[in-house]
């Protein structure tokens, strides 16, 4: 049964048979005509053909057409004429789908069964070799939308499908993976798009709002606009002003529509674009469908909600997990289609090999605390891994709650260099930076003062020649004083109160303020150690048994001991966190667990472990931190 025109939520794949079933007619049947495969359709006096797995691919390749064309190819208005049907025609062409696709599914539905895909395998892999294949001389690149399939190609990919795909590009920049799924809707109104275009990879992923059937042709619509004009955009044009306008122009597109349809008024969409090129990465966006930047397992950067309850958390009146699971939380204030004068957020970006860049709708990280989303999608080692866990947890989340969640689409890329744009110095390493120069000058100011009263030496000047210390103190401490207000001027209320703070050590005793500047910078580095060991154990937790294994993980060791007298010394942590045991001789220190046999397996239960060592690490940072 597909419920809605898209779940599938019970299949009668029909091989339980028995040849004097009650249910047999004459023509006999075991199963679902329409759904049928020819050896499930008993004639009398006909031999009798075997069910097997072949049987089950057949009806599964029908199911798989009925939901990229929207209709059953064998159904007929009696069940004599579509059994009749099943076994004469040929699955049809499907409007826009390209060739490749629909052949595989003409193969799985062959009437013979000698003829059809042996294994539900070899039907999967011909399937992605088909959706993966390099696009046909009549069109360039693959685009897709439908309910919960792929319909309608057209010069670039817009997808909205129940399984996860590769990104299909040909610039060696970046690597993605996209899944956008149903959720307990009745219809998915995601959109996904990606496209190669001259200005680099454009990754899409709109959700729409509106009822009906107007918010899935809100996100479409808006997809295909913004992907449309970047790709004919020139190499001479700026990245940021060409989104900027695509983005534009997909919100007149909608707006045009409701004019000529006043049925559609009300539908809208949410933006989330990324155009990434060897230079930069540029992320723009309208509404609550959000961008992630991660760098070594933590969050780099992330848009901000156009939504009431985040208007909240910039006001301080709830935080942002308050925001998450408010009952307004859905709430947006900006939206394509809404009004005609719209501007989207636009941010360039310097990345680093290995970044990783979500996009994704508000189903995906309205789901959990951000923590958590963090942690799946920066902690897992594997690209398309970390997207399929984000969408299998999302689901069952959603079921356990009663299965009324919300569309899901996300989108993950990850760069294959560094950008050329280079990363700003932050406002806090400056900031520390200028201290550091301060208390230079300082030192050299008293080095000088102290040069004009050598010891023993009578000091004799008329009043003009005479150096005022006090004078020259206050010479120095005005002209820094004034740069550092300037400084704290742009910087956030925290960094404010921080560094007013460290302006009265400087001032007052500026060996403290050095002291405290040599704190801050091993705080820094024994944080950076830290990402590293993780980073490392999130390695060893995916590498197979043998000798690089055994060899990282004596390397990861090293690095805990060479850092743990440090970490006791300093930041108070316990011995127990390392060499800890309980009463019971049930080891739990780090060093400990790392000497254990199963960390030189590879196995669901060495990574279960793995995941304990990464969790007691991470939790000795954010002490630190």
């Amino acid at each position: 049964m597909i419920e809605h025109g898209s779940n599938i939520r019970l299949m009668d794949l029909g091989i339980a048979y028995t040849p004097d079933s009650v249910s047999m007619t004459s023509p006999g049947l075991i199963g679902t005509p329409k759904y049928a495969a020819p050896e499930q359709i008993i004639e009398p006096g006909q031999v009798q053909l075997t069910v097997d797995k072949t049987t089950d691919i057949y009806e599964l390749g029908v199911t798989l057409y009925e939901l990229l064309a929207g209709y059953n190819p064998f159904d007929s208005s009696t069940r004599e004429e579509t059994i009749q049907r099943q076994r004469m025609e040929v699955l049809p062409d499907i409007q826009g789908v390209p060739k490749a696709v629909v052949d595989v599914l003409r193969k799985a539905t062959e009437k013979q069964q000698n003829e059809r895909f042996q294994s539900s395998g070899e039907f999967k892999m011909a399937l992605q070799k088909a959706l993966s294949a390099p696009p046909s001389p009549v069109s360039t690149d693959m685009v897709g939308h439908g309910r919960c399939g792929l319909s309608g190609w057209n010069n670039y990919y817009i997808i909205n499908v129940c399984l996860m795909i590769p990104i299909n590009t040909q610039l060696p920049i970046a690597v993605g993976f996209v899944d956008s799924r149903q959720g307990g809707r009745a219809e998915n109104q995601d959109t996904c798009g990606y496209a190669d275009t001259p200005l680099g990879l454009l990754v899409v992923v709109c959700d729409g709002m509106g009822g009906g059937p107007s918010g899935k042709a809100a996100s479409s619509t808006a997809t295909d606009v913004i992907i449309q004009t970047v790709r004919s955009g020139k190499l001479s044009d700026s990245p940021l002003t060409v989104l900027q306008q695509a983005i534009k122009m997909a919100n007149q597109a909608l707006i045009s529509e409701i004019q000529k349809k006043p049925a559609l008024r009300g539908m809208g969409t949410t933006v989330t674009a990324l155009l990434i090129n060897e230079y930069s990465a540029i992320a723009a966006y309208v509404g609550d469908s959000r961008i992630y930047q991660f760098r070594r397992g933590h969050k780099k950067f992330r848009t901000f909600d156009h939504s009431m309850v985040f208007e909240m958390v910039r006001n301080g009146t709830i935080n942002e997990e308050q925001a998450r699971l408010s009952e307004q939380s859905n709430m947006i204030t900006k939206a394509l289609g809404a009004n005609s004068d719209i501007e989207a957020d636009i941010v360039e970006l310097p990345y680093e090999k290995g970044d990783r860049f979500m996009l994704c709708t508000d189903g995906i990280w309205g789901m959990f605390p951000e923590r958590k989303l963090i942690d799946i999608v920066a902690g897992t080692s594997s690209l398309g891994g970390a997207v399929e866990s984000i969408v299998i947890r999302v689901d069952e989340e959603g079921i356990a709650n009663g299965g009324k969640h919300d569309n899901l689409t996300v989108a993950l890329i990850e760069t294959n260099s560094n950008s050329i744009l280079k990363e700003k110095m932050s406002t806090k390493i400056r900031n520390i930076l200028f201290a550091l120069i301060f208390i230079c000058c300082v030192s050299i100011a008293g080095n000088i003062i102290q040069g004009f009263y050598l010891p023993g030496q009578a000091v004799a000047s008329s009043k003009s020649e005479e150096l005022d210390i006090e004078a020259l103190q206050k010479v120095w401490s005005e002209k820094l004083q004034a740069e550092f207000d300037e400084k704290l001027r742009k910087s956030e209320q925290e960094q404010k109160r921080t560094i007013d703070s460290l302006s009265q050590i400087i001032t007052n005793n500026p060996g403290k303020a050095k002291e405290y500047m040599e704190v801050i910078i091993n705080q820094y580095d024994i944080i950076e150690r830290l990402d590293d060991i993780i980073n490392n154990l999130q390695e060893l937790r995916d590498v197979s048994e043998g000798k690089e294994k055994e060899q990282k993980l004596k390397e990861t060791v090293a690095m805990v001991q060479k850092l743990e007298p440090e970490l006791k010394k300093k930041y108070g942590i316990s011995e127990n966190e390392f060499n800890g045991k309980e009463k019971n001789g049930r080891e739990y220190g780090i060093l400990l667990l790392l000497k254990q046999n199963i960390a030189k397996e590879n196995s669901s239960r060495a990574q279960s472990h793995y995941d304990s060592i990464i969790n007691r690490v991470k939790e000795i940072r954010d002490k630190i931190k």
